[in-house]
């Protein structure tokens, strides 16, 4: 991967979080758009499709308000995890390949990605489930980034992260990646 990939790719990250927001929100918000809608998902492997009625099934769905509210907050959660995986994901491939994982584990904002990250992939959807051991091992008990903690203790305590902090931390990531990495 070059940097200009690199980059690309986190440009597209923050894109699709922005795009699937914003479209997940139109159609809530004018859930008739729908009617008679529907929606052809192809496997671009073999070509065989199906056809799904869309208007039909989540147009029910949107007239209620708490589907609709608990459908949203699911696809929040959903995108913001992976957002975070996949930055600190891309990033920690592209160091490791170009030699440059120094530079990557000294940014602030390093250790807070990591532990999110293994909490969204290896936990139950964001808590703290262990704590990593060259952390523990150098009395390491919390880390921060801005103005959120992570501290080894706090259990099933969920890790929150709003919509502005993903996208501020793409933001951070992306800078950094364009001003310091070759």
């Amino acid at each position: 991967m070059t940097k200009t990939q690199l980059l690309t790719t986190l440009r597209l990250m923050h894109d699709w979080y922005l795009f699937s927001m914003l479209a997940a929100n139109v159609v809530a918000q004018n859930p008739a758009q729908l009617t008679g809608c529907t929606m052809e998902l192809k496997d671009p492997v073999d070509g065989r499709s199906v056809t799904f009625p869309a208007g039909d099934y989540f147009g029910k769905l949107l007239k209620n308000e708490g589907a609709t509210s608990a459908l949203l907050g699911e696809l929040e959660i959903a995108l913001r995890k992976k957002v975070v995986s996949g930055t600190h994901e891309v990033l920690s491939q592209y160091c490791s390949t170009t030699h440059q994982t120094a530079l990557h584990v000294d940014q602030p904002w390093y250790q807070f990605c990591r532990i999110l990250r293994n909490s969204v992939s290896h936990g139950r959807g964001g808590e703290v489930m262990q704590w990593p051991r060259n952390l523990r091992d150098k009395g390491v008990l919390e880390v921060t980034w801005r103005h959120k903690t992570i501290r080894h203790d706090q259990g099933d305590a969920p890790i929150t992260l709003s919509n502005v902090d993903c996208l501020e931390l793409i933001d951070e990531q992306y800078a950094w990646a364009s001003a310091s990495l070759k």
